[in-house]
């Protein structure tokens, strides 16, 4: 999908996450690179670059006990959001 590839190769540009929305998107990258990987193994060092920026991200605005909070409130909220983002990816090509 040429928006996700131009999502990726903004977000691995910026080297880094700005806000939630990023950081969700980024999170839906990760996933659909992690399916990818296996057919197109070049995209391995974008997904680590990827993850990396994750974990950055992730590391300076989450303390862990509001990162259980945070996912506890999210899947009670939108418990089907990744079943959702995964058969939108399915049908989208």
């Amino acid at each position: 999908n040429m928006k996700e590839q131009a999502d990726l190769k903004s977000i691995l540009k910026a080297g880094k996450l700005t806000n939630e929305l990023d950081l969700e998107r980024a999170l839906i990258l990760d996933r659909k690179l992690r399916l990818l990987v296996k057919d197109e193994p070049e995209l391995l060092e974008s997904r680590k670059k990827l993850r990396s920026i994750i974990k950055q991200y992730e590391k300076a605005n989450w303390s862990k006990e509001s990162e259980i909070d945070e996912l506890k409130t999210y899947d009670h909220h939108f418990p089907n959001f990744h079943f959702l983002a995964h058969l939108t990816s399915l049908f989208s090509g």
